[in-house]
């Protein structure tokens, strides 16, 4: 599907986000008791998790549409596999 790449680089985008807050944690000010830390940590952490994961459910909701629709193109080539030659058209919209 057209979503795949999109999905992916989506991906790619918030791990790296994700990986760089493990290095922004030694910059919060020296002020914060270690206790304002580890919330902050915390919450950023769990709201950069909960992007992840939705993102990597929307990727394997795509290909799990692609395989369908690639099995059910296969199923039909099958059937008609008595010398018809197919054209295929990629569907916009």
């Amino acid at each position: 599907s057209e979503r795949i790449p999109t999905i992916g680089t989506q991906l790619k985008i918030l791990s790296t986000v994700k990986a760089t807050m493990f290095g922004i944690y030694g910059v919060l000010p020296r002020s914060l008791s270690k206790n304002e830390r580890a919330m902050i940590h915390s919450e950023e952490d769990a709201e950069a998790t909960e992007m992840l994961i939705g993102n990597a459910q929307n990727l394997m909701q795509s290909v799990k549409e692609t395989i369908k629709v690639a099995e059910i193109a296969s199923d039909k080539i099958r059937l008609m596999d008595n010398g018809i030659r197919l054209r295929w058209t990629r569907r916009i919209g």
